[in-house]
């Protein structure tokens, strides 16, 4: 909209000019006034621009939570649980209560603006009346008049259209400003190239603490992983898992220590590099109701992919005979909510972990993997990793012990310390923190 605004502001200004001249010839002091009644509107526009600037922050905040609480009611998950619960109301509210504080805001924005513009308006209008007047008694006659009660006219429109369009372009200087910032910053090429050969991981003393935090989320930890082995990192709810995987992947800042990935601190690399080396299970991982190859897909950047890989991803993760049986195979739609398949829980996470298959980075980091597949297949899946694993360096976060035993090494946290490392073997036969956390499943 901006041009627009600019050519309007441009268009006000030679209007202004043409009028003074033309009003000149009758007499001077009206053409003055006809041009300082510009500056009233402009002047109380850029008023209300200086006002309302800080005012979009704080809107733009309530809008962001106002809209967040909608999505909850809009996804098919949280909207069914809501449902189920009796809360929707509850969470409707709170949207409600976000979108009436933006409109206190806005009313409040706009009677301050109204005090700014009515005064200029009053001033503007009586530079006009001022003009018409010393042309009405300079005695210049009819033409001069029908030349005053044009240029009034006309200036009326132009300097209302200048305010609004100078207000316009002086609110937006902010956004603009804003905007040429982010895509600055997002110059760099989005497109990821997939790294597949990784020597090593290696975390030195990192400390991680979080803003507000008394103390920290990790305190001086080490871990270090070689190509071709598998490591498991247990802990409490807490303990620091998931900031320490977080780290990893780049996600969190450090106030000290280091992550190095083949001997190069992660700190020195882009983001798209960074992530171009790792492929990543969350708990929460998507449930993506595309077609099961447009779901599988979401894995990889690349171009092109051959279904054959997609069967292979689908194979090693247990659901390919599944995709097999329904209609359309991998163009088959998932999720009811498009009148496709529906999944279960675990048949979902199998699809997560297919991504992170066809993917094929040379970092897994994968946060309990199998936690809603049944024991049967779990122990299915953890033995292809385990077979699978001198292809690759993978990091697993579990809860359960028996799927830590095939793996190199296990580090175990607490309260953001490492407090043991050591094989699966060793650690269930001596005294510690692994044995406190498993005893119950060691019975």
């Amino acid at each position: 909209m901006m041009p627009q605004s600019v050519m309007t502001v441009a268009g006000a200004v030679i209007t202004a000019v043409s009028l003074c001249l033309a009003i000149w010839h009758y007499n001077w002091g009206a053409a003055l006034f006809v041009v300082l009644a510009l500056f009233p509107s402009i002047v109380a526009f850029m008023k209300v621009s200086k006002i309302a600037r800080p005012v979009w922050s704080v809107v733009g905040e309530d809008e962001r939570i106002a809209e967040y609480h909608f999505d909850q009611l809009r996804y098919e998950a949280t909207g069914v649980e809501l449902a189920m619960l009796g809360t929707s109301t509850r969470v409707a509210e709170h949207a409600g209560l976000r979108w009436e504080s933006v409109g206190d805001v806005l009313r409040r924005l706009r009677l301050r603006s109204v005090g700014v513009e009515l005064p200029a308006g009053v001033v503007t209008a009586l530079c006009l009346l001022l003009a018409l007047a010393m042309l009405t008694v300079s005695g210049s006659g009819s033409a001069g008049a029908s030349v005053g009660v044009l240029a009034i006219v006309s200036g009326i429109a132009s300097t209302s259209n200048a305010g609004n369009a100078a207000g316009r372009v002086l609110a937006a200087n902010t956004r603009v400003a804003g905007y040429r910032l982010f895509t600055e910053e997002q110059r760099e090429p989005k497109t990821q190239r997939i790294v597949r050969d990784i020597g090593s991981v290696e975390v030195r003393d990192l400390e991680v603490t979080y803003p507000g935090a008394t103390k920290p989320a990790l305190d001086r930890v080490s871990v270090k992983v070689e190509a071709g082995e598998m490591i498991g990192i247990v802990g409490a709810n807490g303990a620091g898992k998931t900031t320490l995987v977080s780290a990893i992947c780049g996600l969190v800042q450090a106030q000290s220590g280091s992550v190095l990935i083949d001997g190069v601190d992660q700190a020195v690399r882009s983001e798209t590099e960074r992530f171009a080396m790792i492929g990543t299970l969350s708990q929460e991982f998507g449930r993506f109701q595309l077609s099961v190859r447009d779901s599988v897909l979401l894995g990889t950047p690349e171009q092109d992919v051959p279904d054959t890989r997609i069967w292979e991803a689908l194979e090693f993760v247990g659901i390919a005979d599944l995709v097999r049986e329904m209609s359309g195979g991998l163009d088959a739609q998932l999720g009811v909510q498009w009148g496709g398949r529906g999944l279960s829980g675990g048949q979902w996470q199998r699809l997560a972990l297919a991504r992170i298959v066809v993917r094929d980075a040379g970092i897994w980091i994968l946060d309990e993997p199998t936690s809603a597949i049944d024991a049967e297949a779990e122990e299915e899946i953890f033995s292809l990793l385990t077979r699978s694993k001198k292809e690759r360096i993978t990091c697993v976060v579990s809860h359960r012990a028996w799927t830590l035993k095939q793996v190199d090494r296990i580090y175990v946290l607490h309260e953001g310390r490492l407090v043991q490392e050591g094989h699966y073997d060793d650690l269930v036969t001596s005294p510690g923190r692994f044995k406190e956390l498993f005893r119950q499943q060691f019975a």
